[in-house]
C-alpha cells in the first residue's frame, strides 16, 4: 500500500504554496527539491466544466466513441488504431467512479461525485506520487468514506493538505508546517496530539522545575 502523508497547519501557513513548490508552479527562493517526473495533483478548486462528461475527465472519450463506431459494425483502420488495446477502458475506469455512467456529465453530479471523479481520474493515471490540497471539503460522509478507501487501498504515495479529523485518523504520517518550519510526526491524528500533549506536558515540568 502507498504511504498517506498529511500536511496541517493555520490557515496561511503556506501548505497550498508548499503543494505548489512539488509541482514546479512555483521555485523555492533557496534550496532545492527532489520529486517524481510523474506527479498526480488534486487541487482546492477542480476546475472541472460542467459541460464535461466524467469520460472527458479521464480522457477517454474518443476511445469510447471509437469502440461504439466499431461494434456497430463501422471497421475502419483510424478506428482501431484509436482503441489499440483499449477494449476494456470503460471497465477500468468503473472501478473508479462506482456505479455512475461515464456518460454523465459534471453538472448532473453531487460535489462529493464530482470530487471523487476528479480523484479517480488522478489515480487512474498512475502517477509516482499524489497530491491533494484539502480534498474533502465539499465530500458527504459516503463519498469522505471512500476517499478514504481509495488512498488507503493505493499502492501510490499521497501527500494531503487537510484539516479532517476523520481523514487525519487514517493517515501514516503527519508534518506540521508552522513559521516556515516542517515537523513530522510518525503516525495518525491521535498520535499526533498525543506527542504534542507530552511535548507541553515536558516543557510545565521545566516550567516548574525552574521556578
Amino acid at each position: 500500500e502507498g504511504e498517506v502523508f498529511v500536511i496541517i497547519g493555520l490557515s496561511g501557513s503556506g501548505k497550498s504554496t508548499l503543494l505548489k513548490l512539488m509541482l514546479g508552479t512555483y521555485s523555492p527562493t533557496s534550496g532545492s527539491l527532489e520529486v517524481p517526473d510523474n506527479i498526480g495533483y488534486l487541487p482546492q478548486d477542480l476546475g472541472l466544466k460542467t459541460s464535461a462528461t466524467i469520460a472527458d475527465i479521464f480522457g477517454v472519450t474518443e476511445t469510447l466513441d471509437a469502440i461504439e463506431k466499431v461494434e456497430a459494425g463501422e471497421y475502419r483502420e483510424e478506428l482501431l488504431a484509436i482503441i489499440g488495446d483499449d477494449w476494456d477502458v470503460e471497465e477500468r475506469i468503473q472501478k473508479y467512479i462506482g456505479k455512475l455512467d461515464v456518460h454523465r456529465t459534471i453538472g448532473t453530479l453531487s460535489g462529493g461525485e464530482a470530487v471523487s471523479v476528479a480523484l479517480g481520474a488522478v489515480f487512474a493515471q498512475q502517477p509516482d506520487l499524489v497530491l491533494l490540497d484539502e480534498p474533502t471539503n465539499n465530500l458527504d460522509a459516503g463519498a469522505k468514506r471512500q476517499l478514504i478507501s481509495m488512498l488507503r487501498s493505493s499502492t501510490i504515495p499521497a501527500i494531503v493538505v487537510s484539516h479532517d479529523r476523520e481523514l487525519l485518523a487514517h493517515v501514516d504520517e503527519i508534518a506540521e508546517l508552522f513559521n516556515g518550519r516542517l515537523r513530522q510526526f510518525g503516525g495518525n491524528y491521535q498520535d499526533y496530539r498525543d506527542a504534542i500533549a507530552q511535548e507541553q506536558q515536558a516543557a510545565q515540568q521545566q516550567v516548574r522545575e525552574a521556578k
